[in-house]
């Protein structure tokens, strides 16, 4: 695939988004972090702060490789890959390349990649080698799924850093991401929570107050969930 060079200007990150570049290097009680989630309302800009993570380690960092999967291609397609090559790609002056985006199984960006995988074909994902491994909506995704990427982050070249990430919206507080990373932490693993605030699209910080966009969200939200559904979707509850 056809190498892309930033021509144009970076996104605009906040909070948890906006340190995700620098969180590999971060320790935890003396060790180094080997797995961060994500965990938030819906509509907090975690999928274009981690877009615009892996473009930048991309170019800060030549020849790294970064793997980002979910539990099924077409989903990833449908979520995550639409985000970064309609929001992300675009702000840094950067084309996805030619064909079809439901063909398009990776970027070359400078003299890295960042290659899409879906777990329903985990084994071609779980033999190859990466800096870091970027799970999109955890909560669907099983523990042992999870645990056997930690054998592919051990690609040598590029970035000096293996770290798995996980973002997702909260589910229940029995799942197995809860339980690792929230009810017991530890063993660099880590969590980071970002807010409305933190999505320039919805919080305007001059006004300190919500955007157009942002309020049309909420409301959207506050009339069309209820109990446990919008408490996780709204309010960020497990």
């Amino acid at each position: 695939m056809q190498s892309l060079e930033v021509t144009g200007i970076p996104l605009e990150l906040r909070g948890p988004m906006a340190a995700l570049r620098w969180l590999p290097f971060h320790r935890v009680d003396g060790e180094n972090v080997r797995a961060i989630l994500l965990d938030s309302s819906a509509g907090t800009g975690k999928s274009v702060g981690t877009g615009a993570t892996l473009v930048r380690w991309c170019l800060d960092y030549p020849g790294s490789r970064f793997l980002v999967a979910r539990q099924t291609l077409r989903s990833l397609r449908e979520s995550w890959q639409t985000t970064f090559e309609d929001q992300v790609l675009p702000a840094y002056g950067l084309s996805p390349g030619r064909g079809s985006k439901m063909h398009r199984q990776s970027y070359k960006i400078g003299a890295s990649e960042i290659v899409l995988g879906g777990l329903d074909d985990p084994e071609k994902h779980y033999s190859t080698e990466w800096n870091a491994v970027l799970i999109v909506e955890g909560t669907q995704v099983a523990q042992d799924s999870f645990e056997r990427f930690f054998r592919s982050l051990r690609w040598p070249k590029g970035a000096p850093f293996h770290t798995m990430i996980v973002e997702c919206n909260p589910d229940s507080p029995f799942h197995w991401l809860y339980q690792k990373f929230i009810a017991n932490p530890g063993d660099g693993f880590v969590r980071r929570q970002a807010t409305f605030r933190d999505n320039p699209y919805y919080w305007d910080l001059e006004t300190d107050d919500w955007t157009h966009a942002g309020a049309e969200f909420r409301d959207n939200l506050k009339s069309g969930t209820s109990g446990t559904l919008f408490r996780r979707l709204f309010e960020g509850e497990w």
